[in-house]
This record gives C-alpha cells, structure tokens and sequence, in this order.
C-alpha cells in the first residue's frame, strides 16, 4: 500500500487515468511521494485536466480582484509589452518538466522599436485571493535602462499628442 490506496489504484493514476479521484487522495499520494508544493500543484492541475477531481467538503472561496489590483492592471495598458517566440527552447524546458514556482528571475524580449530587453523580474503575492503581482525592472546601467526611458518618453508624446488631437476634434 502506497499513502493508503493499492499498489493496482495508484498504477492507474501514474499511468494518467486519474478517473475520478478525490482530493485526499492526490494529497496522500503527493505525502507519500514526497512532493514539494510546485510538484503538489503540477499533480493537482494534471488530475483536473485528466480527469474529475471529487469535491471536496469545502467550497473554494470566490476568487475577485481588489480594486486597487484592478487599478495598476488597468493603467499598464499603454505600457510596452511583446512576446519572444523561440519554440526550440519552449520545447526544451517542456521536456525537462522543471516543476517549480518562478517567482524570481530574468527574461529577455524583443521590442520592435528598441530590440532586446534584458528584463529581471519578482513576483509579488497579494495577500488576498491568491493574487500576484510580477514586477519587472531594468538593471541600472545597462541599455535596457535606457531602452524602457526612451519607450516611456515615446508612450508619454503618444498620450500627448492624442490628447491634443482629441481637444482639437472637440473645438
């Protein structure tokens, strides 16, 4: 017996046919194995897709954005953003199964305007609802420093200039 369930019942789950299983279940199995809490959530979130997870007798708090959170989200809808596409490398760390949280780190993206971006990051969790906040940042010094300036000097004479045409529309 392996954290209460036979040897046949948990073949079947590390085959990937989780079936029906309950939650007490997937956390005696992450016990047993000795999962750490990025591994616990992975086994938690393959069950979920895999199968059907029984409820438990708690009902999951109804998750809302505080306000303020809402705010700062709302606000950086001017701010420079891109995606870096590099599927051999997306493939790479998909292979490896690197389980674990990244909450700290640092990315590279390309900006059309000003190239590549060495970007460090930090998460920040909310202390409510399970929220978080990642905040990147430039290293002093560096051209990414100067690249993030010169695009916040662009999106300010944007917003500018918008907001001269749109009095000039009104007048």
């Amino acid at each position: 017996m392996l954290a209460g369930v036979s040897v046949d019942y948990y073949t079947k789950r590390e085959r990937g046919n989780f079936g029906s299983v309950s939650k007490s279940v997937l956390y005696a199995l992450a016990q047993a194995l000795q999962l750490n809490e990025p591994e616990r959530e992975h086994l938690s979130h393959l069950a979920a897709r895999t199968g059907t997870i029984k409820p438990g007798r708690r009902r999951a708090p109804q998750q809302t954005v505080r306000q303020s959170v809402q705010r700062v989200v709302d606000g950086l809808s001017d701010a420079p953003a891109c995606v870096r596409n590099n599927s051999r490398e997306f493939s790479s760390l998909w292979v490896a199964h690197d389980v674990r949280y990244h909450d700290t780190g640092s990315k590279t993206l390309h900006h059309p305007e000003v190239g590549d971006l060495e970007l460090t990051f930090e998460v920040m969790d909310l202390p409510v609802g399970g929220q978080s906040r990642i905040v990147y940042g430039a290293e002093p010094g560096f051209s990414t420093e100067e690249a993030l300036r010169l695009l916040s000097i662009g999106a300010a004479t944007n917003e500018q200039q918008a907001r001269v045409e749109a009095a000039e529309l009104n007048s």
